[in-house]
């Protein structure tokens, strides 16, 4: 009777069995296995370049930091810029001895053959103002530069020589003014001539010759 009631009555408790009655042991736990090595992601934007062997590119350096010398990529990679920074400066040496060549001629031909004393003596002054333009404004830069005058200092000394030159090239017009009709123009023609050859061979010069690496 007991036993169909605890049947019909699946809410009840349960009467407790004996306790001789052997207890079932819980299955030992498996044993765990040890979890794969981790796989490093192949990310392609985390891996850094890498070096190249022909040298630094453009790419490498920052437009505002100083680009290495050929002084440095002799030693770090070998001769072969070095070689070709020499080749380049000896074209220029060579343009400004052609320079200078032409220079005198101008100043034989169209300056001493004629003879004027004013023409003489502007193109003496257009030379030596001109020379000193162009020493000035690339001192900073030169291996014999001086370390009381710095780069603003030495741009301004050139700023103030070019004034002088733009002086010299107006004293025909300020000599015959305001009869300008009677201005020799032959003058300035000859004049800037001699003053863009100075400019030009000096300059020239003083970058292959004197140019601190």
């Amino acid at each position: 009777m007991e036993e169909e009631q605890w049947e019909d009555n699946p809410f009840e408790n349960r009467p407790v069995g004996k306790k001789t009655a052997k207890q079932e042991k819980p299955p030992k736990p498996a044993k765990a296995t040890p979890p794969p090595p981790d796989i490093e992601d192949d990310n392609p934007f985390e891996r850094g370049l890498e070096p190249s062997s022909s040298g630094p590119t453009d790419n490498d350096i920052g437009p505002f930091e100083n680009r290495p010398s050929a002084a440095s990529y002799e030693h770090a990679y070998g001769e072969d810029y070095a070689d070709l920074d020499e080749f380049d400066k000896s074209k220029l040496a060579f343009i400004s001895g052609i320079g200078f060549v032409a220079l005198v001629f101008v100043l034989y031909f169209f300056v001493f053959v004629p003879g004027d004393p004013l023409l003489i003596g502007l193109a003496i002054a257009s030379v030596i103002v001109s020379a000193l333009v162009a020493f000035f404004y690339l001192l900073d830069d030169l291996k014999i530069r001086s370390s009381s005058i710095t780069e603003r200092g030495a741009r301004f000394i050139s700023g103030i020589f070019f004034m002088v030159l733009i002086i010299v090239l107006f004293i025909p017009l300020m000599m015959h003014w305001p009869n300008t009709q009677d201005v020799d123009v032959n003058i300035l023609l000859t004049l800037l001539p001699i003053i863009i050859m100075t400019h030009g061979s000096v300059a020239l010069f003083l970058y292959s010759m004197l140019w601190e690496e």
